[in-house]
């Protein structure tokens, strides 16, 4: 059990070490659709990912699976595995989304991650909520510049009462969705029980 953490978690630094130095990843949320029957050095995984953000142009990309046991989450490395994500239509353009076949595509046991289906939900919860602060907080401050500049009856609209309570119900929103995002982002260091709980309240947010 011991030499099995310090593998997983050397993978783990690995994997961080590679995404610090610039590679570009992508993760499954969903184990569905994928199934993987275990083997000598690892695992047989066959099947359709679920769609995945971000998978057209990732180096790597965690995938999960489904096993007569639970469930099995690895990581790939695209270029050296060969493996090609099948691009699908995306409502964003700026990203892509594709979805991986699998054929009896061999997972070795290095390649394995220590996670479940859950705080792969939860990470991605946190993520999205840290990433839709940012965004909010843009439109925010963008609106915010274009009242102290538009113009309407002779005065900058900036200065009519409406005006000021959207802004600052947009402000106080924007500390709301923050502040979730941020306990959700400290809660992965914490125990699983509070991570889901408040991560699925950033989520909500």
């Amino acid at each position: 059990l011991v030499g099995s953490q310090k593998r997983l978690k050397q993978v783990a630094r690995d994997l961080v070490e590679r995404f610090a130095a610039g590679a570009t990843g992508a993760t499954a949320v969903q184990s569905a659709g994928l199934t993987a029957t275990r083997g000598a050095e690892g695992y047989v995984v066959s099947g359709a990912s679920v769609p995945t953000l971000g998978a057209v142009g990732a180096e790597i990309v965690i995938l999960g699976a489904t096993t007569p046991d639970g469930e099995v989450w690895f990581a790939v490395d695209v270029e050296a595995s060969g493996l090609k994500p099948e691009p699908l239509a995306a409502v964003d353009l700026t990203r892509g989304i594709g979805r991986f076949q699998l054929d009896g595509f061999q997972v070795n046991d290095n390649a394995v991650l220590s996670v479940g289906g859950d705080i792969v939900s939860a990470v991605t919860a946190a993520l999205f909520a840290a990433e839709s602060v940012g965004i909010a907080g843009w439109y925010v401050k963008a609106a915010s510049e274009y009242a102290h500049i538009r113009e309407q009856f002779g005065r900058t609209i900036g200065s009519f009462q409406a005006i000021k309570h959207k802004l600052a119900r947009m402000f106080v929103q924007l500390q709301v969705m923050s502040a979730a995002a941020w306990d959700a982002a400290r809660s992965l260091d914490e125990d699983d029980e509070q991570a889901l709980l408040a991560c699925a309240g950033a989520a909500i947010v």
